[in-house]
């Protein structure tokens, strides 16, 4: 993840002097298919913050957190601190492709999709998945059977 966000910043001309990028993702394992789209819903939410919440040069931070709960949900969050959205935007109702391909993975998912923000305040994106994982054994989404990815 760290590369993919990386090579992001890179191919965004968005060098360490004006935007960072924070990765906390806890060591667990994945469903190679479920590795996939989170990575996926990453990069389009991280390509949105870079093109978007720091115009200008502005400086600011990216960060993402990847969680497991113990009822085996998952928990990912974009966070940027840039300038926020405009009143009264909707991402449900967006005309973007990149937001519709996000609704449509997280719908792949059956998770939830909660995106936070406003003027000045940046953006925060967050997806909740339910998953099967077990702890150190081989997981399985139902996407992924028999396959896993350590993230």
């Amino acid at each position: 993840m760290r590369n993919l966000t990386t090579d992001l910043l890179r191919s965004y001309g968005a060098g360490p002097e004006t935007v960072t990028c924070q990765v906390s993702i806890a060591p667990t394992l994945f469903g190679v298919d479920l590795a996939v789209t989170c990575g996926l819903i990453i990069n389009e939410l991280v390509s949105n913050a870079l093109k978007h919440a720091f115009p200008a040069g502005r400086r600011g931070e990216i960060r993402i957190d990847l969680t497991e709960q113990s009822d085996r949900t998952v928990t990912l969050a974009v966070r940027d601190d840039g300038v926020g959205l405009g009143d009264g935007v909707d991402f449900r109702k967006t005309t973007t492709l990149g937001m519709q391909i996000v609704a449509g993975l997280v719908k792949q998912l059956r998770g939830t999709l909660e995106l936070r923000g406003g003027r000045r305040r940046g953006v925060q994106d967050h997806l909740q998945a339910s998953v099967q994982s077990l702890s150190g054994h081989r997981s399985e989404s139902s996407y992924g059977a028999g396959k896993s990815s350590r993230w």
